[in-house]
């Protein structure tokens, strides 16, 4: 998730997504999914800012990659916040099925 300041105005939060974008396939990533939120009101003040743009984007980026990319966005002065997150490894399919029939069931205890 990031969010860009609101003064940029909205097709220019737009344009620094893209640059993002643009960015992490530099990095050797691939966005998978983004949705653009728009102009939001902070909860609180944020580097003196009391609204931003918020853009939510899934993208896979190889790890060794990713502290690259923090210290990008950290230089972006039009960036407020920025949080990056791992996703879990989902189980699909038979295979979630399979593993879960082989996993041990505890025994009860018989008391006498």
């Amino acid at each position: 998730m990031l969010i860009y300041k609101a003064d940029l105005g909205e097709q220019g939060a737009k344009d620094i997504s893209k640059q993002i974008n643009k960015t992490i396939e530099n990095f050797t990533g691939k966005v998978t999914k983004e949705d653009f939120w728009g102009k939001r009101r902070f909860a609180y003040v944020i580097k003196h800012q009391s609204e931003g743009f918020y853009d939510i984007k899934e993208f896979d980026l190889e790890e060794s990659n990713t502290q690259k990319l923090k210290n990008k966005l950290n230089l972006m002065q039009e960036v407020v916040r920025y949080l990056i997150t791992q996703r879990q490894a989902t189980e699909v399919g038979a295979d979630a099925s399979a593993k879960t029939a082989k996993t041990p069931q505890p025994k009860a205890k018989k008391e006498v």
